[in-house]
């Protein structure tokens, strides 16, 4: 039995990623977040053996970019499709085509994702068609299938906090049986990066267990004043 993990990447321009946190953060300095969460997600995902572990990137003509700035381990795929339900559900598609069983897609808005909630939502989809990982903003961080299933992604209304609600809707819908990770909080908003800042410091106080360690460095000297506008 084969395992997949997608992660949705985009390259770290200013402007262009992370732009709700401004005006808390300039673009320079969201982009420079976005980065050092990507790294960190990154980094606890690759467990060889475990599963095979894709980015799957935009835009799609940039594969050099993205091949000098993430991890040689790490297998490129750009993403395709006109809206995000249509980029999951092709990406879904060429999972199943290249023999994965079961196949997780996740993003890079939450660098304290691990190796442990991969594991979990693998072990669920052993009973269950779908699982999802709900997020605090009415999205959710992960979202796994047995076998693609396009129609769980068809009129969903992105970037809404209905996204989850609507996503299993579908799902009942198909009569399919699905099951919830726990919940937890994506970065998107200045407040959101303060909450997962102080989530990390509670779970890893010395930060010996490597939590998110980009993340909690960049966050922790923004916090401090230690950085300036465009550094």
């Amino acid at each position: 039995m084969r395992n997949a993990v997608l992660v949705f990447v985009k390259l770290p321009v200013a402007g262009e990623v992370k732009t709700r946190l401004q005006p808390e953060l300039s673009p320079a300095l969201a982009a420079k977040l976005y980065r050092v969460m990507v790294d960190d997600v990154f980094t606890a995902l690759e467990r060889p053996g475990r599963w095979d572990l894709f980015a799957f990137f935009s835009p799609p003509g940039q594969e050099l970019s993205f091949r000098e700035w993430l991890p040689s381990s790490v297998i490129l795929v750009p993403q395709s499709g006109t809206d995000l339900g249509e980029r999951l559900a092709d990406a879904f598609e060429w999972s199943h085509a290249q023999g994965h069983s079961r196949t997780i897609i996740v993003g890079t808005d939450m660098p304290t994702l691990g190796s442990d909630v991969l594991s979990d939502a693998f072990e669920a989809l052993e009973r269950n068609e779908v699982v999802l990982g709900p997020s605090t903003d009415g999205g959710y961080y992960l979202v796994g299938l047995k076998e693609p299933r396009s129609e769980f992604f068809e009129d969903v209304g992105w970037s809404t906090a209905e996204v989850l609600e609507q996503t299993i809707a579908r799902v009942d819908e198909a009569g399919a049986r699905y099951h919830l990770l726990p919940e937890k909080t994506d970065i998107d908003t200045w407040q959101d990066a303060l909450i997962v800042l102080e989530e990390i410091v509670s779970e890893d106080p010395d930060g010996s267990a490597g939590l998110a360690p980009g993340t909690r460095s960049l966050l922790s000297a923004l916090v401090e004043g230690a950085l300036g506008e465009n550094s």
